[in-house]
């Protein structure tokens, strides 16, 4: 990706991929028919100008099992540097520059993204949002119990103490910025999902 800051590329290769973790409902009894949300991102990347290797897929780790997890697979060896992915800058859901570099959070991107997913079909960016919407929330660090959250903060606190730590700082205290740092209310758990999402 051209111009694009490799840890933003991160958050977004992370924050697509942990989404695509999970499965696409929770109720099993259901006789919901499994939408191959990988295939639909595809399509819609080549649609917009981006770029896939065809030698990779995304889908489920078992195909035949519609609660095992979503990753990009190889279908055949692929070299050095090899181009896998490619997104262009047109389909980003983006928000303006948030002034306070403290901030963990930036509220006008949640903002736009919370409108996006809200307009679901008539969103430009439909295959996108309909799949953040059609995903638990509870798989995201700031929806896990003290426990684990206190986990996660000993092992990255114990890892990365030494190295420049990878943002964001506070990995489990995004529902807290959406609420104090955005004015965020709580009692909009939609909301709050698509705080934790960014």
């Amino acid at each position: 990706m051209k111009n694009l800051r490799p840890d933003r590329f991160f958050t977004w290769i992370v924050a697509t991929f942990s989404a695509l973790d999970r499965a696409s409902g929770d109720d099993l009894t259901s006789q919901k028919v499994e939408v191959n949300h990988g295939e639909l991102l595809i399509q819609w990347l080549h649609s917009r100008g981006g770029f896939v290797n065809q030698k990779i897929e995304i889908r489920r780790a078992n195909p035949s099992e519609p609660t095992s997890r979503f990753g990009l697979f190889a279908k055949e060896e692929l070299a050095k540097k090899e181009r896998i992915l490619e997104v262009p800058r047109n389909m980003f859901i983006t928000g303006e520059p948030d002034e306070d570099e403290d901030h963990e959070i930036n509220c006008s991107l949640v903002r736009n993204l919370i409108r996006e997913m809200r307009l679901g079909n008539d969103s430009e960016f439909a295959p996108w949002v309909n799949y953040l919407v059609a995903e638990p929330s509870e798989q995201l660090p700031s929806a896990w119990s003290d426990e684990g959250k206190r986990l996660l903060r000993t092992i990255l606190e114990k890892h990365t103490i030494d190295l420049n730590p990878l943002r964001p700082i506070d990995p489990v205290g995004w529902d807290e910025a959406w609420y104090n740092e955005c004015g965020g209310s709580r009692d909009d758990p939609f909301a709050l999902n698509a705080a934790l999402i960014t």
